[in-house]
Parts: structure tokens; C-alpha cells; sequence
């Protein structure tokens, strides 16, 4: 990947980080809670899929109805510009059901393949918090602390996933 791509996809996520974050943890948490009770990878891989799904879903809806709000547009419309500006939050929200899918394909049981998964959703999260971080200015001990949150609650989906 060229660095004018990635910068532009650093760009992205940070315009979108919040839905991006809050997409990952849907993700991560249907992991953790679904890595325990008996599901096969397809059935929770389909239940990660649909949960990511009505997320994005939601955050079109709300993203519209904001718009419509604001008198910027029709509903149709802002449907369509929501749904056309929130692609990539569906797409980075299921980062950790590849890593899922990946373990599973080389011989990882369920709940192995399920905290590979896990600890991809801590690493993205923290990233995510660095990014955040370093593009805020907070310098490398407020960059690394926003980093470890967002680690801790990759963490603490792991944390659940143990209860189950």
C-alpha cells in the first residue's frame, strides 16, 4: 500500500472513529459472548455478520435522521449519502471476524480462534486509541495512555469471553 493510500485510510478512520470503535467492540463483544456457548465458527460467524450488520444499519438511520434534522437533506437522500460515507465502518468493524475465520481455517478450535479474534479487537483498539492520541497532539504519554484504553477494553472483552 502506497503512503498517500494509507494516510488516506489513516484519514478515514479518524474521521469515523467513533462509529469505527463502537463497531469493534459489537464485533469483539459477539465474539466473547458467543465464543462459549457451543457455536460452531459458521454460527458465530453469521451471528457477527448480522450483529455488524444491523450496527451499520442503525448508524445509517441515525446519521440520516440527523441530516434530516438539520435540514441539509430529504430522508432518500441522506439515506443514500449516510449509507455511501459509512461503508468503510462496516468493513473495519469486521477486522476481527477475519482473524476469527483465518484461525479457524488453521485447525483453531472455536474458543482458540475466539481470543485470536479477541486479541486482534484489543490491537485495532489500541491503534485506534493511538491514532486518536497522536493525531490530538496529547504527545506520547497521553498517545500511549489513550492506546492502553483502548487496549483495556479489548481486554475486557477477553475478560467476558472467560466468563462464558
Amino acid at each position: 500500500m502506497s503512503a498517500a493510500r494509507s494516510g488516506q485510510l489513516r484519514d478515514l478512520l479518524l474521521r469515523h472513529s467513533q462509529p469505527a470503535i463502537a463497531g469493534t467492540i459489537v464485533c469483539g463483544a459477539v465474539i466473547a459472548a458467543g465464543s462459549g456457548q457451543g457455536h460452531t465458527i459458521g454460527t458465530l460467524a453469521v451471528a457477527i455478520l448480522v450483529s455488524s450488520c444491523v450496527y451499520w444499519i442503525a448508524h445509517i438511520y441515525i446519521d440520516s435522521l440527523a441530516i434530516v434534522a438539520r435540514g441539509q437533506e430529504r430522508l432518500p437522500d441522506a439515506l443514500r449519502h449516510a449509507a455511501a460515507h459509512t461503508w468503510f465502518l462496516a468493513g473495519v468493524s469486521l477486522i476481527p471476524l477475519a482473524v476469527l475465520l483465518l484461525a479457524a481455517a488453521l485447525g483453531a478450535q472455536v474458543r482458540t480462534a475466539a481470543t485470536a479474534a479477541l486479541l486482534a479487537t484489543a490491537g485495532l483498539l489500541a491503534t485506534y486509541g493511538a491514532m486518536a492520541g497522536r493525531r490530538g497532539g496529547l504527545g506520547l504519554i497521553g498517545t500511549t495512555t489513550s492506546a492502553l484504553g483502548g487496549a483495556g477494553l479489548g481486554l475486557l472483552l477477553i475478560a467476558v469471553k472467560g466468563l462464558h
